[in-house]
Protein backbone atom coordinates (compact mmCIF):
# COMPACT_ATOMS: atom_id res chain seq x y z
CA UNK A 1 0.00 0.00 0.00
CA UNK A 2 1.09 3.47 -0.88
CA UNK A 3 0.97 6.73 0.83
CA UNK A 4 -1.79 8.73 -0.84
CA UNK A 5 -4.77 11.16 0.08
CA UNK A 6 -4.75 13.97 2.93
CA UNK A 7 -2.11 14.54 5.11
CA UNK A 8 -2.66 15.22 8.81
CA UNK A 9 -0.44 17.81 10.16
CA UNK A 10 0.28 18.23 13.77
CA UNK A 11 1.96 20.80 15.65
CA UNK A 12 0.99 21.13 19.01
CA UNK A 13 3.14 22.05 22.74
CA UNK A 14 0.92 22.84 25.58
CA UNK A 15 1.34 21.56 29.04
CA UNK A 16 -1.06 21.56 31.61
CA UNK A 17 -1.52 19.29 35.03
CA UNK A 18 -3.39 16.17 35.23
CA UNK A 19 -3.54 13.10 37.93
CA UNK A 20 -4.12 12.50 41.56
CA UNK A 21 -0.87 13.69 42.14
CA UNK A 22 -1.47 16.91 40.16
CA UNK A 23 1.50 16.51 37.73
CA UNK A 24 2.49 18.50 35.13
CA UNK A 25 2.69 17.66 31.66
CA UNK A 26 3.89 18.50 28.40
CA UNK A 27 2.58 17.57 25.20
CA UNK A 28 5.37 18.62 22.29
CA UNK A 29 4.33 17.01 18.65
CA UNK A 30 5.61 18.30 15.09
CA UNK A 31 4.23 15.32 12.60
CA UNK A 32 2.80 14.75 9.29
CA UNK A 33 0.52 11.79 8.89
CA UNK A 34 -0.32 9.73 5.73
CA UNK A 35 -1.71 6.18 5.30
CA UNK A 36 -1.92 4.11 8.41
CA UNK A 37 0.50 5.29 11.35
CA UNK A 38 0.95 3.26 14.40
CA UNK A 39 0.97 5.14 17.81
CA UNK A 40 3.06 3.15 20.54
CA UNK A 41 4.21 4.38 24.01
CA UNK A 42 3.85 3.34 27.28
CA UNK A 43 1.22 3.47 29.84
CA UNK A 44 1.11 7.77 30.62
CA UNK A 45 2.69 8.72 27.58
CA UNK A 46 0.20 10.82 26.50
CA UNK A 47 -1.09 8.59 23.77
CA UNK A 48 -4.77 9.61 24.21
CA UNK A 49 -3.81 12.85 24.97
CA UNK A 50 -2.45 13.64 21.58
CA UNK A 51 -5.45 12.02 20.27
CA UNK A 52 -8.09 14.09 21.59
CA UNK A 53 -6.21 17.15 20.83
CA UNK A 54 -6.20 15.82 16.79
CA UNK A 55 -10.01 15.44 17.54
CA UNK A 56 -10.97 18.53 19.32
CA UNK A 57 -11.09 17.64 22.70
CA UNK A 58 -10.17 18.52 25.89
CA UNK A 59 -7.20 17.03 27.84
CA UNK A 60 -8.07 15.95 31.51
CA UNK A 61 -6.86 18.62 33.39
CA UNK A 62 -7.08 18.87 37.13
CA UNK A 63 -6.92 21.26 39.65
CA UNK A 64 -9.45 23.51 37.77
CA UNK A 65 -6.53 24.95 36.05
CA UNK A 66 -6.96 25.11 31.95
CA UNK A 67 -3.89 24.02 29.57
CA UNK A 68 -1.09 26.25 28.83
CA UNK A 69 -1.04 26.69 25.03
CA UNK A 70 2.30 27.60 23.21
CA UNK A 71 1.84 25.73 19.98
CA UNK A 72 -1.56 24.58 18.62
CA UNK A 73 -2.38 23.71 14.83
CA UNK A 74 -3.87 21.20 13.47
CA UNK A 75 -4.65 20.79 9.56
CA UNK A 76 -6.32 17.92 7.31
CA UNK A 77 -4.71 18.83 3.62
CA UNK A 78 -5.69 22.72 3.41
CA UNK A 79 -8.41 22.09 6.00
CA UNK A 80 -7.29 24.04 9.07
CA UNK A 81 -9.02 22.45 11.78
CA UNK A 82 -7.17 24.69 14.46
CA UNK A 83 -4.59 27.00 15.39
CA UNK A 84 -4.48 30.71 17.22
CA UNK A 85 -7.37 31.93 14.63
CA UNK A 86 -9.52 28.70 14.27
CA UNK A 87 -11.32 26.14 15.90
CA UNK A 88 -13.43 23.53 13.35
CA UNK A 89 -15.66 21.61 16.46
CA UNK A 90 -15.43 18.59 16.84
CA UNK A 91 -18.22 17.37 15.50
CA UNK A 92 -17.87 19.01 11.89
CA UNK A 93 -14.34 17.40 11.63
CA UNK A 94 -15.38 14.43 9.84
CA UNK A 95 -13.67 12.15 12.14
CA UNK A 96 -14.34 8.56 12.94
CA UNK A 97 -13.13 7.81 16.00
CA UNK A 98 -13.18 4.59 18.69
CA UNK A 99 -12.03 4.99 22.16
CA UNK A 100 -10.67 2.79 24.68
CA UNK A 101 -14.28 2.69 26.85
CA UNK A 102 -15.78 1.96 22.88
CA UNK A 103 -18.89 4.62 24.13
CA UNK A 104 -21.70 2.59 22.36
CA UNK A 105 -25.13 4.30 23.53
CA UNK A 106 -26.48 1.99 25.62
CA UNK A 107 -29.92 2.35 25.20
CA UNK A 108 -30.13 1.92 21.21
CA UNK A 109 -29.24 -1.94 19.95
CA UNK A 110 -25.85 -2.52 17.93
CA UNK A 111 -27.78 -2.06 14.59
CA UNK A 112 -29.28 1.45 16.01
CA UNK A 113 -25.75 2.20 16.66
CA UNK A 114 -24.41 1.50 13.56
CA UNK A 115 -27.01 3.71 11.62
CA UNK A 116 -26.75 6.57 14.01
CA UNK A 117 -23.77 6.67 12.70
CA UNK A 118 -24.85 6.17 8.82
CA UNK A 119 -27.43 9.01 8.92
CA UNK A 120 -25.15 11.47 10.79
CA UNK A 121 -22.54 10.54 7.91
CA UNK A 122 -22.14 13.53 5.00
CA UNK A 123 -21.01 10.77 2.39
CA UNK A 124 -22.34 7.30 3.48
CA UNK A 125 -20.52 3.92 2.62
CA UNK A 126 -22.17 2.17 -0.38
CA UNK A 127 -24.29 -1.25 1.25
CA UNK A 128 -21.65 -3.98 0.31
CA UNK A 129 -18.92 -1.33 1.72
CA UNK A 130 -20.66 -1.74 4.91
CA UNK A 131 -21.88 -5.39 4.60
CA UNK A 132 -17.78 -5.94 4.20
CA UNK A 133 -16.68 -4.28 7.65
CA UNK A 134 -20.04 -5.78 9.72
CA UNK A 135 -18.37 -9.24 7.95
CA UNK A 136 -14.98 -8.58 8.82
CA UNK A 137 -15.76 -7.56 12.13
CA UNK A 138 -18.07 -10.73 12.76
CA UNK A 139 -20.82 -7.97 13.98
CA UNK A 140 -23.30 -9.23 11.67
CA UNK A 141 -24.63 -11.59 14.12
CA UNK A 142 -24.95 -9.24 16.41
CA UNK A 143 -27.35 -6.46 15.16
CA UNK A 144 -30.26 -7.18 17.41
CA UNK A 145 -28.36 -7.22 20.72
CA UNK A 146 -28.04 -4.54 23.11
CA UNK A 147 -24.37 -3.14 23.84
CA UNK A 148 -24.99 -4.41 27.74
CA UNK A 149 -25.59 -8.18 26.50
CA UNK A 150 -21.87 -8.25 24.69
CA UNK A 151 -18.48 -8.98 26.04
CA UNK A 152 -15.46 -6.54 26.00
CA UNK A 153 -14.23 -7.97 22.48
CA UNK A 154 -17.85 -7.34 20.69
CA UNK A 155 -18.41 -4.19 21.90
CA UNK A 156 -15.09 -3.23 20.43
CA UNK A 157 -15.61 -4.88 16.98
CA UNK A 158 -18.73 -2.74 17.09
CA UNK A 159 -17.12 0.25 17.86
CA UNK A 160 -14.48 -0.11 15.01
CA UNK A 161 -17.73 -0.99 12.11
CA UNK A 162 -19.35 2.16 13.91
CA UNK A 163 -16.44 4.51 13.25
CA UNK A 164 -16.20 3.22 9.61
CA UNK A 165 -19.60 3.57 8.91
CA UNK A 166 -19.37 7.47 8.94
CA UNK A 167 -16.95 7.04 6.06
CA UNK A 168 -14.65 9.82 8.00
CA UNK A 169 -11.88 11.74 6.13
CA UNK A 170 -9.49 10.81 9.74
CA UNK A 171 -10.29 7.88 11.49
CA UNK A 172 -8.34 7.71 15.36
CA UNK A 173 -7.99 4.46 17.00
CA UNK A 174 -7.67 4.22 20.67
CA UNK A 175 -6.32 0.65 21.71
CA UNK A 176 -9.51 -0.77 19.49
CA UNK A 177 -8.92 -4.28 19.93
CA UNK A 178 -7.58 -4.26 23.31
CA UNK A 179 -9.99 -6.60 24.39
CA UNK A 180 -9.69 -9.28 21.24
CA UNK A 181 -7.14 -12.05 21.35
CA UNK A 182 -4.25 -12.39 19.95
CA UNK A 183 -4.82 -14.34 16.56
CA UNK A 184 -8.57 -12.38 16.65
CA UNK A 185 -7.00 -8.59 17.14
CA UNK A 186 -4.50 -9.80 13.82
CA UNK A 187 -7.04 -11.16 11.68
CA UNK A 188 -8.74 -7.71 11.68
CA UNK A 189 -5.90 -5.30 11.45
CA UNK A 190 -4.64 -7.45 8.19
CA UNK A 191 -7.97 -6.62 6.99
CA UNK A 192 -8.79 -3.19 8.15
CA UNK A 193 -5.33 -2.66 6.34
CA UNK A 194 -6.56 -3.93 3.24
CA UNK A 195 -9.75 -2.06 3.19
CA UNK A 196 -7.92 1.16 4.47
CA UNK A 197 -5.53 0.92 0.99
CA UNK A 198 -9.42 2.02 -0.74
CA UNK A 199 -10.26 5.38 1.11
CA UNK A 200 -6.85 7.11 1.29
CA UNK A 201 -7.16 8.83 4.43
CA UNK A 202 -4.83 9.00 7.28
CA UNK A 203 -5.19 6.70 10.55
CA UNK A 204 -3.51 6.31 13.66
CA UNK A 205 -4.17 3.37 15.67
CA UNK A 206 -3.04 3.43 19.45
CA UNK A 207 -1.64 0.12 20.95
CA UNK A 208 0.76 -1.48 23.11
CA UNK A 209 1.61 -3.47 20.79
CA UNK A 210 3.99 -2.56 18.34
CA UNK A 211 4.71 -5.34 16.37
CA UNK A 212 1.08 -6.02 15.44
CA UNK A 213 0.82 -2.15 14.43
CA UNK A 214 4.15 -2.63 12.03
CA UNK A 215 1.50 -5.00 10.59
CA UNK A 216 -0.15 -2.61 8.72
CA UNK A 217 1.28 0.55 9.92
CA UNK A 218 3.55 2.62 6.70
CA UNK A 219 4.80 5.10 10.16
CA UNK A 220 5.50 4.98 13.96
CA UNK A 221 4.75 7.44 16.44
CA UNK A 222 6.53 6.79 19.38
CA UNK A 223 5.86 8.96 22.53
CA UNK A 224 8.19 9.26 25.63
CA UNK A 225 6.72 11.65 28.36
CA UNK A 226 4.30 13.83 25.77
CA UNK A 227 7.49 14.21 23.25
CA UNK A 228 6.30 12.37 19.73
CA UNK A 229 8.55 10.94 17.44
CA UNK A 230 7.52 10.00 13.70
CA UNK A 231 9.74 7.22 11.68
CA UNK A 232 8.56 5.40 8.71
CA UNK A 233 7.89 1.54 8.97
CA UNK A 234 9.69 -0.25 6.25
CA UNK A 235 10.57 -3.63 4.90
CA UNK A 236 14.09 -3.58 6.76
CA UNK A 237 12.25 -4.25 10.27
CA UNK A 238 11.23 -2.44 13.52
CA UNK A 239 12.79 1.04 13.64
CA UNK A 240 15.31 2.69 16.77
CA UNK A 241 14.27 1.05 19.73
CA UNK A 242 15.61 3.85 21.97
CA UNK A 243 11.99 5.76 21.38
CA UNK A 244 9.75 2.72 22.60
CA UNK A 245 9.18 1.86 25.99
CA UNK A 246 10.77 -1.45 27.32
CA UNK A 247 9.49 -4.38 25.75
CA UNK A 248 8.37 -3.17 22.78
CA UNK A 249 11.56 -3.75 20.40
CA UNK A 250 10.19 -6.71 18.63
CA UNK A 251 11.57 -6.80 15.33
CA UNK A 252 9.45 -7.51 11.74
CA UNK A 253 11.23 -9.21 9.76
CA UNK A 254 9.43 -9.47 5.96
CA UNK A 255 9.91 -12.57 3.38
CA UNK A 256 7.90 -15.46 1.41
CA UNK A 257 6.84 -18.86 2.39
CA UNK A 258 8.60 -21.27 0.52
CA UNK A 259 8.00 -25.25 0.74
CA UNK A 260 6.78 -27.33 3.51
CA UNK A 261 8.48 -30.90 4.04
CA UNK A 262 6.48 -33.29 5.32
CA UNK A 263 9.28 -35.78 6.67
CA UNK A 264 10.62 -33.23 9.03
CA UNK A 265 7.22 -31.44 9.41
CA UNK A 266 8.71 -28.16 9.04
CA UNK A 267 8.08 -25.13 6.40
CA UNK A 268 10.89 -22.96 5.00
CA UNK A 269 10.63 -19.28 5.36
CA UNK A 270 12.49 -17.34 2.75
CA UNK A 271 14.54 -14.21 4.75
CA UNK A 272 17.12 -12.51 2.32
CA UNK A 273 19.20 -15.26 1.64
CA UNK A 274 18.90 -17.32 4.22
CA UNK A 275 15.41 -19.67 5.14
CA UNK A 276 13.93 -20.17 8.68
CA UNK A 277 12.08 -23.31 9.81
CA UNK A 278 8.98 -23.39 11.12
CA UNK A 279 6.81 -26.49 12.72
CA UNK A 280 3.38 -27.08 10.95
CA UNK A 281 2.24 -26.70 7.18
CA UNK A 282 1.93 -22.88 6.52
CA UNK A 283 0.62 -20.59 3.28
CA UNK A 284 1.87 -21.74 -0.27
CA UNK A 285 4.85 -21.22 -2.08
CA UNK A 286 5.77 -17.27 -2.63
CA UNK A 287 2.82 -15.74 -0.17
CA UNK A 288 4.65 -12.79 1.43
CA UNK A 289 4.79 -13.23 5.00
CA UNK A 290 6.07 -11.20 8.25
CA UNK A 291 7.69 -12.29 10.86
CA UNK A 292 7.76 -10.93 14.65
CA UNK A 293 10.98 -11.78 16.88
CA UNK A 294 11.09 -10.48 20.23
CA UNK A 295 14.33 -9.90 21.83
CA UNK A 296 13.82 -12.38 24.57
CA UNK A 297 13.81 -15.45 21.61
CA UNK A 298 17.30 -14.66 20.59
CA UNK A 299 20.43 -15.95 21.98
CA UNK A 300 23.83 -14.56 20.49
CA UNK A 301 26.96 -17.52 19.40
CA UNK A 302 30.32 -16.14 18.14
CA UNK A 303 29.98 -19.57 15.53
CA UNK A 304 26.92 -21.82 14.53
CA UNK A 305 26.18 -24.22 17.21
CA UNK A 306 25.99 -28.11 16.17
CA UNK A 307 23.48 -30.57 17.52
CA UNK A 308 20.76 -27.79 19.23
CA UNK A 309 16.96 -27.99 19.32
CA UNK A 310 17.26 -24.27 18.39
CA UNK A 311 16.07 -24.63 14.68
CA UNK A 312 17.19 -20.61 13.36
CA UNK A 313 20.67 -19.91 12.72
CA UNK A 314 21.32 -16.42 11.47
CA UNK A 315 24.86 -14.55 10.81
CA UNK A 316 24.25 -11.35 11.70
CA UNK A 317 26.19 -7.92 12.40
CA UNK A 318 26.06 -5.61 15.64
CA UNK A 319 25.33 -2.36 14.81
CA UNK A 320 24.40 -0.69 17.66
CA UNK A 321 24.23 -1.11 21.62
CA UNK A 322 21.79 -0.23 24.21
CA UNK A 323 21.94 -0.05 27.75
CA UNK A 324 19.21 -0.98 29.78
CA UNK A 325 18.45 -1.34 33.06
CA UNK A 326 19.81 -4.14 35.86
CA UNK A 327 23.10 -4.47 33.56
CA UNK A 328 21.28 -5.77 30.35
CA UNK A 329 21.99 -4.39 26.96
CA UNK A 330 20.08 -4.50 23.56
CA UNK A 331 21.61 -5.43 20.77
CA UNK A 332 20.58 -4.34 17.24
CA UNK A 333 21.58 -6.86 14.65
CA UNK A 334 21.49 -6.98 11.02
CA UNK A 335 21.01 -9.21 8.65
CA UNK A 336 22.79 -9.34 5.01
CA UNK A 337 19.87 -7.95 3.52
CA UNK A 338 19.31 -4.77 5.96
CA UNK A 339 16.71 -6.52 7.84
CA UNK A 340 17.41 -5.85 11.70
CA UNK A 341 16.99 -8.19 15.03
CA UNK A 342 17.17 -7.37 18.40
CA UNK A 343 18.88 -9.16 21.03
CA UNK A 344 18.71 -8.66 24.83
CA UNK A 345 21.75 -9.85 26.68
CA UNK A 346 23.70 -9.08 30.10
CA UNK A 347 26.68 -7.58 30.83
CA UNK A 348 28.71 -10.78 31.44
CA UNK A 349 27.45 -12.42 27.89
CA UNK A 350 29.16 -9.18 25.54
CA UNK A 351 32.26 -9.47 28.04
CA UNK A 352 32.55 -12.96 27.40
CA UNK A 353 31.85 -12.96 23.66
CA UNK A 354 33.70 -10.00 23.23
CA UNK A 355 31.03 -8.18 21.07
CA UNK A 356 31.49 -4.80 19.98
CA UNK A 357 29.79 -2.78 17.41
CA UNK A 358 30.61 -3.92 13.91
CA UNK A 359 31.36 -7.75 15.42
CA UNK A 360 29.91 -10.94 13.60
CA UNK A 361 27.93 -13.42 15.60
CA UNK A 362 25.09 -15.82 14.89
CA UNK A 363 21.49 -15.08 16.02
CA UNK A 364 19.87 -18.40 17.77
CA UNK A 365 16.05 -17.45 17.11
CA UNK A 366 13.63 -19.17 19.02
CA UNK A 367 9.97 -18.90 19.01
CA UNK A 368 8.74 -16.37 16.49
CA UNK A 369 5.34 -15.22 15.31
CA UNK A 370 4.08 -15.82 11.43
CA UNK A 371 1.93 -13.58 9.90
CA UNK A 372 0.56 -14.08 6.03
CA UNK A 373 -0.19 -11.21 3.84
Amino acid sequence: MTLGGDSLEVAIRLAFVRGEEGSRFCLQTDLAVQGICGLSGSSGAGKTSLLRCIAGLPVPVTRRRSAEIERFRVALGEWVWQDADTRVPTHLRQIGMVFQDSRLFEHLSVEANLQFALNRSRCKLRSEEFNECLHACSVDSLLDRSPQSLSGGEIQRVALVRALAAKPRLLLLDEPLSALDQSSRRSILTWLKEYLATCAIPVIISSHQTEELAVVAQQMIYMQKGRATLQKNSAKGTTEPTLVHEGASSASLHGHMSSFDKNTGLSAIVVGSHSLKMAGEMGSPGQPVQITVSPAEVAIARRPVEKSSILNQLPVRLVQTFARRNDLTLLKLELDDGQLLFAEVTGYSMRQLGLQTGSRCYALVGKIELTLL
